[in-house]
């Protein structure tokens, strides 16, 4: 090899040698940033014996990144759960409030049976009042609050489409640019890392799946298989609705037209923020719903009267459902659900005005008086028998997902425990899930991340190559001068 071409092949190498150093001063530039990736490049012997540097490419694991995506969409999806169902928990059932309907029922029980041993005293027959009160405050406290937590969810639902438009229409000029550069034989992996932030936000909203096609193209779909962008983002929309109650069923949400929320959805998504939030506004907050109605049928059917005289027809007594302040004429038939019942139970009003009704029956005219004519101050059969109601095992509807033979008393004890047991599942979900995602991300980290040492090492590497580069550049310049010198 002549000193010409050695002295070509040299400098080839110092430059990329020089290039090389400053692909690794960017690693470790960016080795604080979690959303950063290793580049790696390699020389490329030329036929002219020099050498250059390739385009930089990332350390890249599909595996660890797909398993790192699912467990962040299943982590954003029990959180979201966690939320929805902690929010209830603290409104309904915190033990410190004594407000859940178990232990106003409780509370009313004891109040009819004290009221029971002195059914002439006045004060004993307020106190069993107030108690029946609280009972349908409560009930009516706890259906606004489930409903609340529909409608939080409906609105964070309608936030995280938003969020997800963004998203996609981000994600598509971003990837044009990367397609565009791969095609050009530009260096795109700093976009291709902000590609992937861009596709772990969208995971934390949607499971998804990606796929990496030519040119370093990425197409992504739902985890139910609809597609979410393919060389262009999908429109994915929702209609938030303005007030949910126990009988409207919120929208589904759709992408490019196709539900993939709600019963329509062959292809719905299960994992992800909007998958969480669609449990708790469709699934979770209403089959609580179902159970609060079911606790307040029972109450109205436990505190009917009945007919003492004739064969009239039961109604409402002590408790009555309904808009304003006549109570319906007969009470909701036995084991089926009286959809939005809870929300609007109230204490009759004859008893409001009349507290002796409550001892005494009447509440529906002369018919349903138990007590006399002419009344009895020390009388407590009826009493008596409003306490056992409250105990006795009736009929209720499966759509409470509870036992279909209980007393109220039991039912109202039930739900409260299927509230708790629910949270607690979510929060052993999420705990599970959560250190799926971090040993993920870690595992994930430690393939592709940056290792601040194992770059000074690879520096060290390449400032010894570059000084033989120059060494050997020194001595070929040496050698021309001699030679320089012997021709004169």
């Amino acid at each position: 090899m002549s000193l010409t071409r050695s002295l070509d092949v040299a400098r080839s190498h110092l430059s990329s040698t020089a290039e090389y150093m400053q692909t690794v001063s960017r690693n470790v530039a960016r080795a604080g940033d979690p959303s950063a990736t290793r580049k790696i490049a390699q020389y490329v012997t030329m036929a002219s014996g020099g050498v250059r540097l390739s385009v930089p490419v990332r350390s890249e694991n599909e595996l660890l990144l797909s398993k790192a995506l699912t467990s962040t969409s299943a982590a954003a999806r029990d959180k979201a759960l966690v939320d929805g169902l902690e929010s209830l928990n603290s409104s309904v059932l915190d033990p410190d409030l004594g407000v859940s309907p178990a232990a106003l029922i409780a509370k009313l029980e004891r109040a009819l049976q004290f009221y029971s041993e002195g059914p002439q005293d006045i004060a004993r027959a307020g106190d069993a009042l107030r108690a029946a009160q609280d009972v349908a405050s409560g009930l009516r406290t706890a259906t606004a609050e489930t409903q609340k937590a529909r409608q939080d969810a409906d609105g964070d639902i309608n936030a995280s489409v938003i969020k997800v438009n963004g998203i996609l229409a981000d994600f598509e000029k971003i990837n044009q640019d990367i397609v565009r550069g791969t095609m050009a034989g530009r260096d795109v992996t700093d976009q291709m890392d902000t590609r992937d932030q861009l596709v772990a936000a969208l995971s934390e909203e949607f499971g998804i799946r990606t796929e990496l096609r030519e040119n370093n193209d990425m197409a992504i779909r739902t985890d139910g298989g609809v597609t979410l962008f393919d060389r262009s983002a999908r429109k994915i929309s929702f209609v938030p609705t303005s007030s949910l109650d126990a009988s409207i069923t919120g929208n589904a949400v759709f992408a490019d037209g196709v539900p993939i929320s709600g019963p329509s959805s062959i292809m719905p998504v299960t994992t992800g923020r909007i998958a969480g939030l669609l449990q708790v506004r469709d699934v979770t907050a209403p089959k609580f719903q179902a159970q609060l109605d079911e606790v307040a049928r029972g109450l109205v059917e436990a505190f009917a009267e009945s007919d003492q005289v004739g064969a009239g027809p039961d109604r409402t007594g002590l408790f009555t459902y309904g808009p304003g302040a006549t109570a319906p004429p007969a009470i909701p038939p036995t084991g089926v659900r009286a959809v939005g019942i809870a929300a609007t139970i109230s204490i009759n009003p004859a008893v409001v005005s009349n507290v002796n009704f409550i001892r005494d029956g009447g509440i529906n005219g002369a018919n349903y008086v138990y007590n006399g004519p002419p009344a009895a101050a020390g009388f407590n059969e009826r009493i008596l028998g409003q306490v056992e109601a409250i105990g006795t095992n009736r009929t209720f509807s499966a759509a409470a997902g509870l036992s279909t033979s209980t007393s109220v008393a039991s039912l109202a004890a039930s739900s409260d425990g299927w509230l708790s047991a629910e949270r607690q599942a979510a929060y052993s979900d999420f705990e599970y899930t959560s250190v799926v995602y971090e040993r993920a991300a870690d595992s994930l980290s430690k393939v592709t991340g940056i290792n601040v040492q194992e770059e000074y090492l690879v520096m060290l590497e390449l400032e010894r190559s570059y000084q033989a580069s120059s060494k050997l550049i020194a001595t070929i310049d040496s050698m021309f001068d001699s030679l320089l010198a012997a021709a004169r």
